[in-house]
């Protein structure tokens, strides 16, 4: 799956499971290729546990809806993204179901591992704006 926005380009290996490719200005600025996700669940007493979109055994995509659910972990839990695009941006929706005995405690999306980029002797920077929320449904 490729996503173009303005002067980006994103290209998801979504059977792996990993960011194949981010370009920008079409000059590849990904130093490697990452998960898609990371997910952090905490065990009672505080140890944590990562998983990432990597290490899933299953993978279902449904192109028409822009889903695509990663489950058969090691842990008892499934990821579920749904992807949207708009002229000004790419928009991810997470849905973790959760069916162990440990608590999530974040998931990251698109922990993408950049090249070191410098213009004109100033240092290059990105900025992923996240805001963090919860809804809770019983």
């Amino acid at each position: 799956m490729e996503f173009s926005v303005n002067n980006g380009r994103i290209n998801l290996d979504l059977e792996r499971g990993k960011i194949s490719s981010f370009c920008y200005k079409n000059v590849e600025i990904c130093a490697k290729e990452s998960p898609i996700f990371a997910v952090r669940l905490i065990k009672r007493g505080g140890e944590t546990l990562d998983l990432t979109s990597l290490e899933a055994k299953k993978v279902d995509i449904c192109e028409e809806l822009k889903t695509v659910t990663y489950s058969n972990f090691d842990e008892n839990i499934s990821v579920t993204l749904k992807f949207s695009q708009s002229k000004s941006g790419i928009g991810v929706s997470v849905l973790v179901k959760n069916d162990t005995d440990k608590i999530v405690e974040h998931v990251e999306i698109m922990p993408i591992v950049l090249k070191p980029f410098v213009k004109n002797g100033g240092i290059g920077k990105m900025l992923f704006p996240y805001n963090e929320g919860v809804l809770i449904d019983d």
